[in-house]
C-alpha cells in the first residue's frame, strides 16, 4: 500500500509538471500553428518527448531499487550476522510502475494539446497569460499533489519511528555482543550430533566473558 501511494504521488508530481508546461506552451503551440504546423505533428513532437521523461523515469527508478534494497536490508538487520532476506524485486510491481509512469506520461504531454484545439492562434499570440480556467486547474493540482505528498512523509515518519522502537526494545539479546557460530553437521548420526553440539555450548557457556549460550536450527 505505501508503494502504491509513493507511486501515485510521482505520478501526480509528473502529471502537475508536465501539464504546468503544456500549459505555458500554449503560445509556442500557437505560434507553430500559425506557422502551418500540423497538429498531428505537434502531437507526435508531445508524445515522444512525455514517453521519453515516463520512460527515463521508469529506468532509474529500477536501477535505484535494485541498488537500494540490499543497502537498506543490510542497515534494517543490525547484526553482524549475515541474513538473507530473500526479497528480490516484484516483477509484478515494476511493471506496474512502468505502465503507470508510461500512462502519465502520455496522457499529460496530450492533454495540453488537446485541451488548445480550439484555441484561436491569433488570440493566444496576443495573450500570453494564463486564463482562471487554467490556473484553478493547475491549483487544484498541486493542492491534491502536497495532500498525497504529506500523506507519504507522515507514513515515513511513522515507519521510522516504528523501526527505531523495535531496535531499541529490550529484547534480551544486544546485537554487537552476539557471536553466532555455524557448523555443518551433515555426515554425523542425529544422536551424536546432539550430544556434540551439547557438549560444545556448555563448554561456551564456561568461557570467562560468555553470559549466556544456546544452540539454533
Amino acid at each position: 500500500g505505501l508503494a502504491l501511494l509513493v507511486l501515485v504521488a510521482v505520478c501526480g508530481n509528473v502529471a502537475a509538471v508536465l501539464l504546468a508546461q503544456g500549459e505555458g506552451r500554449r503560445y509556442e503551440f500557437a505560434v507553430r500553428l500559425a506557422l502551418g504546423t500540423s497538429r498531428r505533428q505537434l502531437a507526435a513532437q508531445v508524445v515522444a518527448d512525455g514517453l521519453l521523461l515516463a520512460a527515463t523515469g521508469a529506468a532509474c527508478g529500477l536501477v535505484l531499487a535494485w541498488w537500494l534494497a540490499p543497502v537498506l536490508l543490510a542497515r534494517l538487520s543490525g547484526m553482524g550476522v549475515p541474513i538473507d532476506f530473500g526479497t528480490p524485486l516484484d516483477w509484478r510491481g515494476v511493471w506496474a510502475a512502468v505502465v503507470a509512469a508510461l500512462f502519465t506520461g502520455l496522457l499529460c504531454s496530450v492533454a495540453p494539446l488537446l485541451a488548445a484545439k480550439d484555441v484561436d492562434a491569433a488570440a493566444a499570440l496576443a495573450n500570453r497569460t494564463l486564463g482562471r480556467a487554467q490556473t484553478a486547474r493547475l491549483g487544484r493540482l498541486v493542492s491534491a499533489q502536497l495532500a498525497f505528498s504529506t500523506a507519504i512523509v507522515a507514513s515515513a515518519a511513522l515507519l521510522w519511528v516504528s523501526h527505531r522502537d523495535l531496535v531499541n526494545d529490550g529484547t534480551g539479546v544486544r546485537a554487537p555482543d552476539t557471536i553466532a557460530v555455524e557448523l555443518h553437521l551433515d555426515r554425523v548420526d542425529d544422536d551424536v550430533a546432539v550430544r556434540g553440539m551439547e557438549q560444545l555450548r556448555a563448554r561456551a557457556a564456561a568461557l570467562p566473558g560468555v553470559a549466556h549460550a544456546a544452540l539454533a536450527q
